[in-house]
């Protein structure tokens, strides 16, 4: 019974403690989100029901966590690792999806340990359960538990109460209540962009986050009842502008500025500027490698620069030139402009938050985060190998070489590209997570896609070239 890529774990849970908890709209309390019966060495995992195979390390290097919560009776107002969560080499905390990822890359931990202290706040009156949602426990190897037990918290917020004061010796009844809550904000809508997006929304008043929602092929909620939507709770910031954000970094336009009202509902048209447009002066603008110019009978003048793959412009009305970079969302170290556009127009597409962390984010900021076997419709490129990426464990035996966890190697990994479904596909994969990281950062050094996979390996901190091995 082959169980490459998984992992029982019999005991493992994963809690929010206490279990139960009573508090009043309005007050704020604590969880520890807490994982318990880590095994320190397991059987190997080629067959855990043969006594005579030997142990493999259990420790857990990798926790995945989503908190799902009610946010019409609670909001989520801090994610505090703990000590244990600090020292995780790889971080990730989103405070406004709820979203924990951490990744021990040399020091793996086991037993029982809390990896955070949660807050909430109450909002609304009502009964609700805290969940932990796509919880993922992995080991040092990539291998991810199954069976994993989670526990929920159930909360039970009070409703405000009415205060009656009788002063004596007067009949005088005097009245005291507390203005009840306000309603949040609710946005959905879509993102106009030359090519689909997925990923998240964030909404932010200033610098802070106030609510995320998911973005599936450029759309964000609906207008049915039924419908998400995206809810931006922030009393006290009436008539402050709301804006966008794209993965909560890159900031989209809206059709119209939005200004925060409580309880107002809004269908928001956003735009995806793929240009980035920047002023830059005259004279930088002739300094940078050959350039061919033109003038029409009009004055205005066009340059080019060939060196960069951008181009400056300026018209006869004097305004300063402006510089176009027609792949901001694409590694600024690429040089090759070929590698630059391939980058550009393929969907990037990870399995793992290790892989977004240390290798993804470095070639591209928007990318596809899946955990399921999708169909290629499209031009693609795979971050991972079969156990990480479920596309590429999909896909595998049409590539020529078949990454697993013993080829080609600890540290080692292959660029290699095929056709699927009549749309190409570049996979970028290791035996480990390091063997990933030295396929895409290789890649990025490449004038175009090869002919013939290239092997790779992570060494002293830098990736190198290797024959097949």
């Amino acid at each position: 019974m082959s169980l490459v890529g998984i992992c029982y774990g019999e005991n493992i849970t994963v809690e929010l403690l206490p279990s139960n908890i009573e508090a009043n709209i309005g007050d704020t309390f604590n969880l520890s989100l807490i994982v318990k019966n880590v095994p320190e060495i397991v059987k190997s995992r080629i067959n855990i029901f043969n006594p005579n195979v030997p142990e493999e390390d259990g420790k857990c290097a990798g926790v995945d966590i989503y908190i799902c919560y009610d946010s019409n009776i609670l909001s989520l107002s801090n994610i505090q690792l703990s000590n244990i969560g600090e020292s995780a080499d790889l971080k990730m905390v989103n405070l406004s999806s709820g979203f924990i990822s951490l990744a021990w890359l040399f020091n793996p931990v086991y037993g029982n340990f809390t990896i955070a202290t949660i807050s909430f706040k109450g909002l609304n009156p009502g009964e609700t359960n805290i969940t932990l949602k796509n919880v993922v426990i992995s080991t040092e190897d990539g291998y991810e538990y199954k069976n994993v037990s989670t526990y929920p918290a159930t909360v039970v917020i009070k409703p405000y109460t009415t205060t009656i004061t009788v002063t004596v010796p007067t009949p005088n009844l005097v009245i005291g209540t507390t203005t009840p809550p306000q309603l949040p904000a609710q946005y959905y809508g879509k993102v106009i962009s030359p090519t689909p997006l997925s990923g998240y929304i964030v909404a932010k008043i200033g610098n802070e986050s106030y609510g995320s929602i998911p973005l599936v092929n450029n759309t964000f909620g609906g207008p049915t009842y039924l419908d998400e939507k995206l809810l931006v709770y922030a009393p006290g910031q009436d008539g402050a502008e709301v804006t966008f954000y794209l993965n909560g970094s890159i900031l989209l336009n809206s059709s119209d500025t939005i200004y925060y009202k409580a309880g107002d509902i809004r269908n928001v048209t956003l735009y995806y500027n793929a240009e980035n447009i920047r002023n830059v002066t005259s004279s930088s603008s002739t300094s940078s490698g050959s350039e061919s110019t033109s003038s029409t009978s009009s004055g205005s003048e066009s340059i080019s620069s060939t060196s960069s793959g951008s181009s400056i412009s300026s018209s006869g009305g004097g305004g300063s030139p402006v510089f176009k970079n027609p792949y901001p969302d694409v590694a600024p170290d690429i040089k090759s402009i070929k590698i630059k556009e391939i980058v550009h127009k393929a969907k990037l597409i990870v399995g793992s938050n290790i892989d977004v962390n240390l290798s993804a984010k470095d070639l591209k900021t928007t990318f596809v985060l899946t955990n399921k076997p999708l169909d290629i419709e499209e031009d693609c490129i795979l971050i991972g190998g079969p156990v990480a990426n479920p596309i590429v464990k999909k896909y595998l035996e049409i590539f020529p070489v078949k990454v697993t966890n013993e080829y080609p190697g600890k540290h080692r990994g292959v660029i290699e590209v095929t056709k699927i479904n009549g749309h190409t596909v570049v996979l970028l994969a290791g035996s480990d997570r390091w063997g990933t990281k030295a396929a895409v950062e290789y890649f990025k050094t490449l004038e175009d896609i090869p002919d013939r996979p290239i092997f790779v390996e992570w060494r002293d901190g830098k990736v190198v070239k290797i024959n097949r091995p």
